[in-house]
């Protein structure tokens, strides 16, 4: 985890700092998906209800990060058909 010293240049914190968070929208996806993928693969329902909870919390703390930094909005999953 990169986290700017206080000591480091302006432009070095401001550039490390922007990239950690970007970086920190892409792994609350990643997390989204993980939890997603193990939903669709539970057979318990009480657990897979749990875990797509799980992935809607994650998708929710990208999209509030993104709209925050004035970043592109974050894609929706496509919800399968029967």
């Amino acid at each position: 985890m990169l986290i700017p010293r206080a000591s480091a240049p302006y432009w070095e914190r401001v550039l490390l700092g922007g990239w950690r968070v970007v970086k920190m929208v892409g792994e609350y996806l990643e997390h989204a998906l993980q939890f997603e993928r193990m939903a669709s693969e539970a057979t318990d329902p009480a657990l897979k209800d749990s875990l797509a909870k799980q992935a809607v919390a994650y998708r929710k703390l990208a999209k509030e990060r993104a709209e925050r930094l004035n970043l592109p909005p974050i894609p929706t999953p496509q919800s399968k058909s029967p």
